[in-house]
């Protein structure tokens, strides 16, 4: 037997209890080794997310927001797909010249006797939208009496909705709204560039019974 063997048995006699101890922790530190070495790494795929976009059509209902636009009003205007004019939104019915030389589009709308339109001189210059509400996504009154407070006048009665509408007018911020007080749902909203209570009336109010102007 060589010297090298000798030794080493000579040392695990000596140490017999040390040598039998460490055995474990060496076959511990192999196993770890080996299932290293051998397991694959877990591809990480980082993770995306999808943000829902929201379209907006021709007779979707404004909602209120400070976001100021091209009208310099407080609130938005009946939105469409972006880069989308206005001849190009869904649902037109008719485009017709008015006697003062602007154009007004009619739009279909959920009451087919109260279509949505627009008044407009140019692409760009858009002078007055009315969009009837959605039965599905109904609006409160007090989600404009509350970030706008009282309107700069109340007119009760309408053409249309009958005796016990009303008409809520924010001439200053440039939109109006009529409004069943009883239900406190909004029936349809008005969009205009910013004038008075009178001019708003005279130029947009046909709805409103003369007796009460």
């Amino acid at each position: 037997m060589n010297t090298f063997v000798t030794n080493i048995i000579a040392f695990a006699l000596r140490y017999k209890l040390y040598f039998f101890l460490s055995i474990p922790l060496v076959l511990i530190l192999f196993s770890v080794i080996l299932i290293s070495f051998f397991q694959s790494p877990v591809s990480q795929t980082p993770r995306t997310s999808v943000i829902p976009t929201v379209v907006s059509h021709t007779n979707s209902p404004p909602i209120p927001t400070t976001k100021p636009t091209g009208l310099n009003r407080t609130i938005e205007p009946v939105e469409s797909v972006e880069g989308e004019g206005i001849e190009d939104r869904s649902g037109l019915l008719k485009k017709e010249q008015l006697s003062d030389g602007t154009t007004q589009y009619t739009y279909t709308s959920p009451n087919p006797e109260r279509p949505n339109i627009i008044i407009a001189r140019d692409e760009q210059d858009i002078l007055f939208e009315r969009a009837v509400s959605l039965p599905d996504y109904p609006v409160k009154i007090s989600e404009y009496t509350q970030p706008y407070g009282q309107p700069e006048r109340i007119i009760r009665g309408s053409l249309f909705y009958g005796s016990s509408a009303e008409t809520y007018i924010y001439a200053q911020r440039g939109f109006a709204f009529i409004a069943n007080p009883e239900t406190t749902l909004v029936l349809e909203q008005h969009l205009f560039s910013p004038v008075s209570v009178n001019e708003y009336i005279k130029k947009y109010g046909d709805d409103i019974p003369s007796n009460t102007r």
